[in-house]
């Protein structure tokens, strides 16, 4: 059908914009996996810091209680020590629900990051569709979530039996055995199955994600069409045209400032402007602008410079001169060759004494100095 591109067709990387619209409709890369490793990591700490507490108050509520029906003060009383139990209860469980609640937002958070929707959910009649719903009832995804959680089921079941095998003599014996051994031993059996299933889960989370992640991505390959039109609407978006414009004005900048390392010299005003010179008798006829600039871009100039042991010299007129008149990459022009020829004796050690710049008028003096 028109509009429904194959896969074979979707040649090409997801764009930032098409990423970004992936995000904001809460389509992200989630494994519920890592959900549910995170909480039991949290219960096993738990159970490792604050499970003896538990117990220990939940058992002191109890035996209250007991002693409290034993009295037979009457139904009522009876219903308000049952209430202060499951207070009491609740009360102890608080921290490793309040964790569980939190560490749980935290691991979805490490997976995708904060992308509140934008897009609210809305009900629509028109998509509505029995056959649609059939289909998605024999979904490959789905099909492959079931055989995944079919295969974790073997695995944990596997678990749960290496730890269970081996002690199940001593399981046997705890039906002649004290209330309080078969709670310790329970305990430790139940723990050694926890702390395996965690490990286990921790594997299986890593590489849940990974290809959960992979094929999220690869959902969202694009046609060279697409990548076209998307390239259209990003071209008429005046927002993005600026950012555009911006980001190509940076990356000239960048290159201009490297170029700077290159020149044989920096003429300056010498706060408020400086153009870098370099001249390369086997390619150019004149020394050609490598960089120029004013205000802080001239100051950045400067320290480049200076990092690189470029010399600078200070020409206010000159250096005003060749910011107005020479274009950048483009060579000096005829009216200032005198000028700028003083200027690479100079450099050069042709020239003896201290640097003298020049003046306006012996600029305008020069042959062919046209102000332009």
């Amino acid at each position: 059908m028109p509009g429904q591109e194959s896969k074979s067709q979707k040649t090409e990387k997801p764009t930032g914009r098409k990423l970004r619209k992936a995000l904001e409709k809460g389509n992200v890369a989630r494994s519920e996996d890592v959900g549910q490793t995170v909480s039991l990591a949290v219960f096993l700490l738990w159970a490792s810091f604050g499970g003896g507490i538990f117990l220990s108050g939940l058992l002191a509520q109890m035996r209250s209680a007991l002693v409290e029906m034993g009295r037979s003060h009457g139904p009522a009383v009876l219903l308000d020590r049952c209430l202060d139990s499951m207070v009491v209860a609740i009360l102890l469980l608080a921290p490793l629900l309040g964790a569980l609640v939190v560490f749980a937002v935290l691991g979805q958070i490490a997976q995708t990051g904060f992308h509140p929707k934008k897009n609210p959910i809305e009900f629509d009649l028109k998509k509505i569709n029995l056959v649609e719903g059939m289909k998605k009832l024999i979904d490959v995804k789905k099909l492959f979530a079931a055989g995944k959680a079919l295969v974790k089921l073997v695995l944990y079941g596997v678990l749960a039996a290496m730890v269970v095998v081996p002690e199940w003599t001593s399981i046997s014996s705890l039906a002649f055995a004290a209330p309080g051994g078969i709670f310790n031993q329970a305990a430790t059996i139940v723990g050694r199955i926890l702390m395996r299933a965690f490990l286990l889960g921790a594997a299986i989370s890593v590489i849940d994600y990974a290809f959960t992640r992979y094929r999220w991505y690869q959902d969202l390959y694009m046609t060279k069409q697409e990548v076209k039109d998307e390239h259209k609407e990003n071209e008429g978006d005046p927002q993005i045209r600026g950012r555009i414009r911006g980001m190509q004005r940076e990356a000239s900048r960048k290159r201009m400032m490297s170029a700077v390392k290159t020149a044989d010299v920096v003429v300056t005003n010498p706060t408020h402007v400086a153009v870098a010179l370099k001249y390369d008798q086997g390619r150019f006829a004149a020394p050609v602008v490598v960089a120029k600039g004013i205000n802080h871009i001239a100051q950045r100039i400067k320290q480049e410079a200076r990092r690189h042991g470029v010399p600078v010299v200070e020409d206010p007129p000159l250096a005003r001169a060749l910011e107005r008149l020479c274009p950048l990459g483009a060579a000096i022009p005829e009216a200032l060759y005198r000028a700028v020829a003083e200027v690479f004796a100079y450099v050069l050690g042709r020239s003896s004494g201290i640097y003298r710049p020049h003046t306006e008028a012996e600029l305008e003096s020069s042959p062919r100095g046209d102000r332009r």
